[in-house]
């Protein structure tokens, strides 16, 4: 019996072990934040490139913003103890600059990052409506509102929301839903996990692809979008309120031309339903 008490403690202590090589990081014992504040002459520039590791992505395209670019920042660092978390504070730098055609917006550490910092960058920005977009988070949502512009979104974890009227959105999120309200007559939405709501307010053909994995997808067609709808699903229904030209329909699919569209319009998930209405 002791024989077997030992092995049970012997295998748990491996086990504690091997969690605290492997396994989650801790959360830091205290935090410290500041706020930043940019701003950059457009110049010639006619894209933001926004890349930030944790933390969300707010940005806002206003007719009469002059020709400039604001960040907003807000920074959180984590540490061991008060002192620990001001010097990783201190150790994140802001990078906001123009470049080119491109007004880059960044972080990293100026230091080597020690192992209990943390860090949570939030921008908020405002630009020109024209401008077009590349934001990519690693863990945090993104929201766009009021561009006319093209919009490629990345979040590898979090929700994606955004309002545009550019010829082209793309976007990506590994794990969170999609809410999307546009114009563009070229959409790629994806999600491996979460749900897909999209309203396409096109005027004539619209292509791509709005796929999840794990969810179920609605799409709202304005009265002037036209495509060929290509749809499925792995484990769910299709319901469609459109009518359809050249309609085949058959138990987890449905394709058919929509007001004579001649770009196909492919709506997948593996796991959920599909509504269009």
């Amino acid at each position: 019996m002791n024989g077997m008490l030992s092995y049970h403690r012997i295998v748990l202590l491996a086990a504690l072990v091997l969690t605290g090589i492997t396994g989650c990081p801790r959360e830091p014992a205290a935090w410290i934040s500041r706020q930043g504040h940019y701003e950059i002459e457009v110049e010639t520039a006619t894209k933001l490139v926004a890349a930030t590791h944790n933390g969300h992505q707010n940005v806002t395209g206003v007719a009469d913003h002059g020709n400039k670019v604001t960040v907003e920042t807000d920074v959180r660092a984590g540490g061991a103890d008060k002192a620990d978390a001001q010097a990783a504070l201190d150790a994140v730098v802001v990078t906001a600059e123009r470049k080119g055609d491109e007004i880059q917006v960044s972080w990293d550490w100026k230091t080597p990052k020690k192992p209990a910092w943390r860090a949570r960058v939030n921008y908020d920005i405002e630009l020109p409506p024209a401008f077009n977009v590349r934001l990519h988070t690693h863990n945090g949502d993104v929201e766009v509102s009021g561009l006319t512009g093209d919009g490629v979104l990345t979040s590898h974890n979090g929700e994606i929301t955004a309002k545009t009227s550019g010829a082209r959105l793309e976007a990506t999120t590994h794990n969170g839903s999609i809410s999307v309200t546009t114009s563009a007559t070229e959409v790629d939405l994806n999600t491996h996990n979460g749900r897909i709501s999209a309203r396409l307010e096109a005027d004539g053909d619209v292509e791509g692809e709005i796929c999840s994995h794990n969810g179920g997808i609605g799409v709202t067609l304005a009265d002037s979008v036209a495509a060929k709808l290509d749809c499925s699903t792995s484990n769910g229904r299709i319901h469609c309120d459109s009518q359809l030209d050249e309609a085949l329909i058959k138990k987890n699919s449905l394709t058919g031309s929509l007001r004579g569209g001649k770009k196909t319009l492919h709506i997948k998930t593996s796991n959920g339903s599909i509504k269009i209405e």
